[in-house]
This record gives C-alpha cells, structure tokens and sequence, in this order.
C-alpha cells in the first residue's frame, strides 16, 4: 500500500485588542493519507498504445462495476476515454503532442489517477 504525505498549514491572524494591531501565527501538523493504486498503466512513457490492466485480481471490482478512463491534458482538457471491461483496456495516445497528462480512472464514483507521459 502507498501513502502521501501533506503538510498542512494553518494560518492565524490574531488580533491584539490593545493595539488593534494584526499579526500571524502559523502552526502545521502531517496528514497522511493512504492510496490504493487498483490499475497499472503500461508503457509509461508511451507514443502509441497505453494498456490498463488490474494490478491484482484479488482487488477486482465487481462485475457491475462502470469503469471508466479519462486521459487529460495538463490545462485539463479531456483528450481521450475508453470504458474498462473485463479489467483491461487499451488507449491510443499516437495523435497527442509530446507531454504529461493525467489519466482518472472512475471505478463507481472513486478515482484513482496516474501520471502519463507521451514521448
């Protein structure tokens, strides 16, 4: 299992009654959170063909499950989709510029995203 780490900051701006000066404070605390990567994306970096396939069987979906790839420029414009069935999937990113994109797989409404890049 993968885990990010974020430091989150916290802005104060406190108010000295006596002075009716403003000052700030910060105080930060580590978040972390844990991310589940069900697909794997290959070949990363690609000029033709990316392929989607289930990391581990054991993490299935279910059968009813909608699956769906969307393959985003970095100004996120969608550039291309394809629905995953049976687990894999194959997209064509030969018509795309040289670049990153980020590609958000929907598994019923939880997204997981994967950094692309198109040489």
């Amino acid at each position: 299992m993968k885990y990010f780490y974020s430091i989150i900051l916290l802005l104060l701006i406190v108010l000295n009654p006596c002075n009716n000066s403003y000052g700030l404070t910060t105080q930060s605390r580590l978040a972390s959170a844990s991310t589940i990567t069900y697909y794997t994306i290959y070949p990363n970096p690609s000029s033709n063909i990316l392929n989607i396939s289930l990391s581990d069987t054991s993490m299935s979906p279910s059968k009813s499950a909608t699956i769906l790839a969307i393959l985003y420029d970095m100004n996120g414009v969608e550039k291309n989709r394809v629905t995953i069935i049976k687990n894999t999937a194959t997209l064509d990113v030969s018509m795309l510029n040289k670049g990153i994109y980020i590609l958000k797989i929907n598994i019923n409404d939880n997204l997981e995203s994967h950094q692309i890049v198109v040489n």
